[in-house]
């Protein structure tokens, strides 16, 4: 799988919102398109190997941040393995796709007469947190590996319902060809390992 240009020199995590370095990659883990619905667009674009708008849908708590974000992990900082550990080992977790910050970053959604175009996306910096085990309703800091990757997708909650529609639809046509991949058993076994060994 392809992730990008990777920088040479060590990357450090920044501090909250500010811009991961040019030239890196992150990915998104997510499920398949729901079996209950067939005729999700996903299922004929999942055959082809391509994107869909539903890998870049908003979860519940990711609405409800201050500054909503769409949760990436830095491939220079983070492995898939340590990604799917961190986003909850869900073994629904099969699909793994690669953006390019710098194409990420060309992404706007245009302008109608009554309403501006939005500004670019970025992806910038971001404290990956966990669910802490004596207050199930607070999170914290997360420390497990790879959680200095986490970082977000900023921009895709602005404007209008359609221009996040199409913020979504312009994101997955930055997908380029192998950078959507369908974890298999083995690898997902493999990423379960690390769970009862960490």
């Amino acid at each position: 799988m392809a992730t990008g240009d990777e920088q040479a020199t060590p990357i450090s995590p920044g501090s909250d919102g500010t811009p991961v370095p040019a030239g890196t990659a992150v990915i998104r883990l997510g499920p398949k398109p729901p079996l209950k619905n067939l005729n999700d667009p996903g299922h004929a674009k999942l055959a082809l190997g391509q994107a869909w708008e539903g890998l870049f849908a908003f979860s519940e708590s990711e609405r409800k941040l201050a500054s909503p974000r769409l949760s990436v992990w830095l491939t220079a900082l983070t492995t898939p393995a340590q990604a799917w550990l961190l986003v909850g080992a869900n073994w629904k977790n099969v699909i793994l796709v690669n953006l390019r910050v710098d194409q990420v970053r060309i992404v706007f959604a245009p302008g109608t007469a009554s309403t501006p175009e939005t500004p670019r996306l970025d992806v910038v910096w971001e404290q990956a947190t966990t669910v802490d085990s004596n207050d199930p309703l607070q999170r914290i800091s997360e420390t497990r590996p790879g959680c200095q990757g986490h970082c977000g997708i900023d921009g895709l909650y602005r404007g209008t319902k359609a221009q996040r529609g199409k913020l979504r639809e312009l994101l997955t046509d930055t997908v380029q060809p192998g950078d959507l991949v369908v974890l298999t058993d083995e690898q997902i076994a493999q990423f379960q390992a690390a769970v009862t060994s960490a």
